[in-house]
């Protein structure tokens, strides 16, 4: 009995272990889902990192967190440093949603005509440009109703 104890002992202290490893950087924080904590870690990565490539990572992870943290405009910043440092298509897809959340549907046209560029995929990008241009025609139209607060107690 006390043999299988202490094998319960071992055995949970060995998973245990294996499942507190320290966080080392930034990227690390964020495929564990530590936002908060890989925002600090991959500014600071951002900012000693010379190599543009790295830097490009940094700033579309920096987004990723944002995003994941509901924090819009800055997201869309740093997607936007990611575009400048040539992280690709896929920066420019997040700019271009973010774009979208934060009704700056200009902004989303022209990152989806990119896009579609880039990529050769006109069909899906001219679909997303289509959705954009309803929403700008929809936001300069005048409301058809308007809703007032009737004071009356029921």
């Amino acid at each position: 009995m006390l043999k299988r104890i202490v094998g319960y002992c071992v055995f949970l202290t060995i998973i245990s272990c294996s499942f507190s490893q320290k966080i080392k950087d930034g990227e690390m924080a964020f495929e564990r889902k530590q936002y908060a904590v890989a925002l600090g870690l991959l500014e600071e990565e951002y900012e000693k990192t010379k190599n543009e490539a790295q830097k490009a990572r940094k700033a579309w992870l920096l987004g990723q967190s944002l995003m994941k943290l509901l924090e819009y405009e800055d997201a869309k910043s740093w997607y936007n440093k990611a575009i400048i440092h040539g992280y690709g298509v896929e920066a420019l897809a997040s700019f271009a949603r973010v774009s979208k959340l934060l009704e700056d549907y200009e902004g989303a046209i022209d990152a989806y005509q990119k896009i579609g560029n880039i990529t050769g995929r006109k069909q899906e990008t001219d679909r997303d440009i289509l959705l954009c241009r309803q929403a700008l025609d929809y936001k300069a139209r005048a409301p058809e109703y308007e809703v007032e607060r009737i004071f009356e107690n029921s």
